[in-house]
């Protein structure tokens, strides 16, 4: 408890600090669709950007990637008169195209596309006054997606190890797909009014900061509350799971979180790699951060750290059911809710995109699930009362003579 009251202050201050590491990018001019479709069953054109030309010379940028399931389809540019200054067509297939052309003439150009006949296709479209560079993914962008994968297996390999149990495993992770379900159901439906209510009441950083701490007890609420209200119903019905139970339980929900984020990053890069032109520009442009290392780690490092939180918290709520005494859920809700808080500014916040702030934000979550590890095996496992493993399952229904 001593070390919890000298790290939350701390933790706190230092989540605030981190409002001074955002970086602003300014918006290039241009205009771009993602995921558009056209399914036409004629020849046809259509008209998508008007590029006003200052003067000749000026370049335009065009970035032209997508799917051709059918037919063929042409992208072109018109100058002011009408006249097609540049065309390239794809056949069925993906299909990618990047070109810059240099402005003969000033006026108003006309960027959009043309088919001969029958056509269905994918496509996404972006042009901007200069040269579009299309990034290529790395090798070295995988490292996030596998070494969360890695850090999950990681864990879940321990339990078999130290034989745990694989029942409690599997339950851990099905709480952990329930809550979060259920939490996500809650938070689409309510967070942008309640968001919108806040910032119109208490505009500035302070309306922020509540909604923050909103969100970070929706985690406490559902992953937390949820989960200590079953977990008492199955106790009721058999008996306080063992202490090498409710550690596997913890695992596992933390364990399959990071199995699913790890999984997204990995595929996302594997399809960016093998076939760049199937994915849109601001896609490629979102996972080409993965080609520096220290983005990659931070969310390894998050990963490891965050799967002790939730099973230092998930432990306390074992123990708060196997003790009878709901402080210890208490302080598991306070845990997941300060973690979560932090999360909401740093989303909210837009500090997302700048490398020093994930790093910082990475030092805190290190802290908390440091914190939770040494709790957990420091404090609540001596404590833990032994008992022998009950099963989670239906009791047999008894026969009575």
């Amino acid at each position: 408890m001593k070390l919890l009251k000298v790290l939350t202050p701390a933790l706190l201050l230092l989540a605030l600090l981190l409002a001074g590491c955002s970086t602003i990018q300014a918006q290039e001019p241009g205009g771009y669709l993602t995921g558009a479709t056209l399914d036409e069953p004629g020849p046809g054109a259509n008209q998508i950007f008007n590029i006003t030309v200052a003067k000749v010379g000026d370049p335009i940028g065009i970035d032209f990637r997508g799917l051709v399931t059918s037919g063929t389809l042409s992208v072109q540019l018109k100058d002011a008169s009408g006249k097609v200054v540049w065309q390239q067509t794809a056949g069925t297939g993906t299909f990618g195209m990047n070109q810059t052309m240099i402005a003969q003439s000033t006026g108003v150009y006309h960027l959009g596309l043309a088919w001969e006949g029958a056509v269905k296709a994918t496509y996404n479209l972006r042009w901007q006054p200069n040269k579009i560079e299309a990034p290529r993914i790395q090798p070295v962008a995988l490292l996030e997606g596998l070494g969360m994968l890695l850090v999950a297996l990681g864990f879940i390999a321990y339990v078999g190890i130290r034989r745990l149990g694989w029942r409690y495993l599997l339950v851990g992770a099905g709480f952990w797909v329930l809550t979060v379900v259920l939490k996500l159901v809650w938070a689409s439906a309510g967070n942008s009014a309640i968001y919108a209510a806040l910032k119109s009441i208490l505009p500035g950083i302070s309306g922020q900061l509540i909604f923050d701490l909103y969100v970070g007890c929706l985690t406490g609420i559902f992953e937390v509350g949820l989960t200590y209200l079953l977990l008492q119903v199955i106790d009721r019905r058999r008996g306080h799971a063992p202490w090498r139970s409710a550690l596997a339980f913890g695992i596992g929900f933390g364990a399959v979180e990071a199995l699913l984020l790890g999984i997204s990053p990995l595929v996302s890069v594997i399809v960016a790699m093998v076939s760049p032109d199937s994915l849109p520009f601001e896609a490629l442009m979102a996972l080409s951060v993965l080609n520096n290392p220290l983005w990659g780690a931070a969310g390894v490092v998050e990963r490891f750290f965050t799967i002790w939180v939730h099973v230092g918290c998930n432990v306390l709520i074992f123990y708060a059911i196997a003790v009878r005494q709901p402080k210890w859920f208490w302080l598991s809700f306070a845990y997941k809710t300060l973690l979560d808080t932090i999360a909401a500014y740093i989303q909210v916040s837009g500090l997302t995109g700048n490398l020093g702030a994930i790093w910082m934000t990475e030092a805190i979550i290190t802290l908390l699930g440091s914190a939770a590890w040494w709790y957990t095996f420091h404090v609540i496992a001596p404590r833990y009362p032994g008992e022998e493993e009950l099963p989670i399952a239906s009791p047999q229904p008894s026969v009575e003579g």
